[in-house]
């Protein structure tokens, strides 16, 4: 979100204790650089021949692991367009 509005995270909480807004910025930092080397280090396990949607959902595997995220036991993230009622 800070990338998308061009703005530190503490500006956009509104902070205004200087050591607070630091701490907020390094932590946003230091987390999404992990989180964006590591969804970079999965994408490129792939082959270069690897449809756009294969990187994707390397991607998402990632941040599901982050985020605490258990997908084992999930039957499918989307529906099943087979599955779908005619009207």
């Amino acid at each position: 979100m800070a990338k998308l509005y061009h703005a530190r995270p503490s500006a956009l909480l509104g902070l205004a204790d200087s050591f607070r807004a630091f701490a907020i910025d390094r932590v946003v930092w230091t987390f999404g650089t992990a989180v964006e080397s590591d969804m970079d280090k999965a994408e490129g396990q792939l082959s270069d021949k690897a449809k756009s949607s294969m990187k994707v959902l390397a991607r998402q595997r990632v941040w599901d692991a982050y985020m605490g995220i258990d997908t084992t036991n999930t039957p499918g993230r989307f529906a099943d367009p087979a599955n779908a009622k005619r009207r």
